[in-house]
C-alpha cells in the first residue's frame, strides 16, 4: 500500500500531461477522439457511436489527429 499513492499521483500527472497535449490540436473532433480514447479508455466501438461515426472513420480520424500531435509536438 505504501507505494499506491506515489502510483496513483505519477498516473494523474501523466494524465494531466495527455491532456494538456491534446489540447493543443485545433480540430475539435480529433481532440475529442483522443480524449474519449486516451483520457477516458473507451473502446472504438464506444467511441463511434459517442460521436455520430462509423468505426471506420474513427480510426481514420484517430491516424489523422496522431498525424496532427506530431506535427504539434515538433
Amino acid at each position: 500500500l505504501v507505494g499506491n499513492n506515489d502510483e496513483i499521483d505519477t498516473l494523474v500527472d501523466l494524465k494531466r500531461q495527455i491532456r494538456r497535449t491534446i489540447d493543443k490540436l485545433e480540430d475539435f473532433n480529433q481532440k475529442m477522439l483522443l480524449r474519449y480514447r486516451y483520457i477516458h479508455c473507451y473502446s472504438w466501438e464506444n467511441i463511434a457511436e459517442k460521436m455520430g461515426i462509423s468505426l471506420r472513420w474513427a480510426y481514420g480520424l484517430h491516424g489523422k489527429a496522431l498525424q496532427a500531435l506530431e506535427a504539434v509536438l515538433k
